[in-house]
């Protein structure tokens, strides 16, 4: 975990199902508080001066940041990446001719990463996955599918829950969905982000 990204975008994606593209591409305003919640914000914005983009408009969303991101260290990065004067989460990552910025994200897990810790399986264990097992751990503490879909970003399946319903506030998801967002066996508590860890490179590798 010699970069920003090697290190935080797993456990972004453990614990919020994002894929790589939605990881790498938030600004610092894309990750404040919303109704006093820290959240992540997956917006659509093109034409701003940081642009970001979503696949389609159910993945437009504003979720709550995980208790055990924010207890790794991940507000502490967020203020190292301000300090030296990075606009977005990843301030490193430059953005291909298509407008995406994840390129490094997949290729250091899948080709570098994966192999290492001997669960390389191209194609079928990938970054993506952990999309499927975000989905997996919220089904098995019974989450709401509708719930599950509208914080993943999926198109919701039931007629009535994609004509009629209103998205979930933060605070609502805070309240059902997160408790239910949790892996049993998994202990990250020796893990936590050392401040200003990167600052220095991260100030020599700033990119637009």
């Amino acid at each position: 975990m010699k970069r920003p990204h090697q290190f935080w975008a797993p456990l972004i994606a453990l614990f919020t199902g994002a894929p790589a593209k939605e990881i790498a591409q938030p600004r610092l305003q894309d990750l404040e508080p919303v109704d006093g919640i820290t959240c992540l914000r997956v917006v659509h914005d093109p034409r701003g001066a940081n642009p970001t983009r979503t696949k389609n408009a159910d993945s437009a969303r504003t979720i709550p940041i995980h208790p055990e991101l924010l207890r790794v260290g991940l507000l502490d990065y967020i203020e190292d990446v301000r300090s030296v004067g990075g606009a977005r989460l990843f301030p490193h990552l430059p953005m291909d001719s298509m407008g995406k910025r994840e390129k490094y994200i997949s290729r250091d897990f899948n080709e570098k990463h994966l192999p290492e810790v001997g669960v390389h399986q191209p194609r079928r264990k990938v970054f993506h996955s952990f999309r499927d097992t975000v989905e997996t751990a919220l089904h098995a503490n019974d989450a709401n599918p509708v719930q599950i879909d509208e914080w993943i970003g999926h198109k919701p399946e039931s007629m009535g829950a994609s004509r009629y319903k209103a998205k979930y506030t933060p605070a609502q998801f805070a309240e059902l969905v997160l408790p239910r967002l949790r892996y049993a066996g998994l202990d990250l508590r020796a893990l936590r982000y050392s401040p200003g860890l990167w600052n220095d490179w991260l100030s020599k590798n700033l990119r637009a």
